[in-house]
């Protein structure tokens, strides 16, 4: 089972700069308040520095609240970037494999890496609705490997990327951004009953269903 890696020393700070930012952009407009805006930039600069990564955005993090959890973000935010590999049929099927076993910012990092690594947009389809895909909704983690595989020779055509149709949509930033969000009952009685992982936009909703309980108390402390 492959693992990511991360500066484990760094947590603790990475989660400080999130937290801060995240309840800047909640409280301010940081697009017009010039001293809000100064200030977001720099915590921009320190999440920069401490994760060394010149192109991660602060701005990714508003109001993670509303799907995950701060250490989730943070050790996100010290993944290294994902990028092309050549990988091979034998890589793909022990991600897949392995895929629920993974932390959720860990399973999302894998979840980029094929789907970039594939050329399957609608990646997340395979193992959390495999039945969108030509699968039997029960189908097995080994069943699907081998499908993605089949499929990342000769994608299917009009190949949908959306993960469920019980999606509200919920317009979360001035830039038209939107944040896929399932409904309570649907999240909590999801047949995997688990893992949900993020689909293939950056504010896509995604939870354990054993930390549902820390993800509502994560939001409420925000929302008083």
């Amino acid at each position: 089972m492959k693992y990511i890696r991360i500066d484990e020393t760094k947590l603790s700070s990475v989660m400080e700069i999130v937290e801060q930012a995240a309840e800047l952009m909640s409280e301010k407009d940081c697009n017009n308040d010039e001293k809000a805006k100064l200030d977001l930039e720099k915590f921009q600069q320190e999440l920069r520095e401490i994760t060394r990564n010149n192109k991660i955005q602060i701005r990714d993090f508003r109001e993670y609240w509303g799907y995950t959890d701060l250490e989730t973000v943070a050790k996100k935010a010290l993944m290294p970037s994902v990028s092309k590999s050549d990988v091979s049929d034998k890589e793909i099927k022990e991600i897949i494999m392995n895929i629920l076993e993974y932390e959720e910012a860990e399973m999302d990092w894998w979840l980029e890496y094929l789907t970039l690594n594939t050329g399957l947009p609608n990646l997340t389809n395979y193992i959390f609705y495999p039945d969108l895909v030509g699968l039997d909704s029960q189908a097995t983690l080994e069943q699907i490997a081998d499908k993605i595989i089949a499929d990342r020779k000769q994608p299917p055509q009009g190949a949908s990327q959306d993960t469920c149709d019980n999606f509200i949509f919920v317009d979360i930033q001035p830039t038209g951004n939107f944040q896929k969000v399932f409904h309570a009952e649907h999240l909590l009685c999801n047949r995997i009953g688990r893992k949900f992982a993020r689909g293939n936009t950056d504010f896509a909703a995604r939870a354990a269903h054993k930390r549902c309980d820390n993800m509502l108390c994560s939001k409420a402390k925000h929302l008083h």
